[in-house]
């Protein structure tokens, strides 16, 4: 459905998040954050660790990000599909709480499916992240097949790895939500495969090359693999994400082929 494209979009979306290069130094701040806390190997890579489903990670003050998600054909279709996101972070996740809040389009080829989402999302230190967010907030249904406005919880956790730069680290996501991960669409209880989703959904991402993930994902109705990566373009971080999707039986009618780009970039 096109509600998944929206979330292969963000999910290649680069992440931003104050972390090494952190300015702590200024009188603004006067918390005594122990540096193991920015720890290189606990922090996320440059490629994408989720194929679809959201992470526990988010943009942070002044980020933006673009993004978009394509598949070569929609579930018990034919036709290709493709949806488009953007979005910005405020507030801080390490000394309060991140809000990253995006707009989105469903169906490029009608240019008029925009809906809303938000995410609430916390670095817990050590390698944790949490995030709580709402999704398809402000959908026209009479112009769009998105599923009623939804709402997940979300943890995500970088293991060290072999210690080693570049290589090694696991990057686990599981979370909780209703709608899309909890019901399968009606297209899905029209063809016969019946409906409910597990609520349940992750991912697993193992780093085998320096920003470069290899992804295994359960989405709440079916399982996806592929890969993430960054490519650097004229000194942006351009991440992309190469799946297959729907693997099993359990929903869609056969495995899509699914692509999904971001660019990051700090606006202030």
């Amino acid at each position: 459905t096109t509600a998944s494209l929206l979330t292969i979009a963000l999910a290649a979306s680069p992440v931003f998040a104050q972390g090494d290069d952190a300015d702590f130094s200024s009188p603004d701040f006067t918390l005594d954050i122990p540096a193991s806390f920015f720890s290189e190997y606990r922090l996320p890579n440059g490629g994408g660790t989720t194929l679809g489903i959201p992470t526990g990670q988010g943009a942070a003050f002044g980020a933006a990000f673009i993004g978009g998600g394509m598949t070569n054909r929609a579930p018990f279709s034919e036709s290709a599909d493709g949806g488009f996101s953007g979005g910005l972070g405020l507030w801080d996740p390490i000394l309060a709480v991140g809000i990253e809040m995006t707009v989105g389009l469903s169906d490029v080829s009608e240019m008029d499916n925009a809906n809303f989402a938000i995410k609430v999302h916390r670095d817990l230190g050590g390698g944790f992240y949490a995030a709580a967010g709402a999704s398809n907030l402000g959908v026209d249904k009479t112009e769009s097949d998105l599923d009623d406005p939804f709402y997940y919880g979300v943890i995500s956790h970088v293991f060290q790895g072999t210690g080693r730069p570049g290589v090694g680290r696991v990057f686990a996501t599981v979370g909780y939500g209703n709608g899309p991960y909890l019901n399968l669409s009606p297209l899905d209880v029209a063809e016969g495969n019946g409906t409910d989703g597990t609520g349940v959904f992750g991912a697993l991402a193992v780093e085998v090359l320096p920003n470069v993930n290899a992804i295994g994902e359960w989405n709440g109705r079916n399982f996806a693999t592929g890969v993430g990566f960054l490519v650097p373009f004229a000194g942006l971080p351009v991440s992309l994400t190469v799946g297959l999707a729907d693997l099993t039986g359990y929903s869609g009618d056969g495995a899509r082929l699914t692509v999904g780009g971001g660019l990051g970039m700090q606006l202030f």
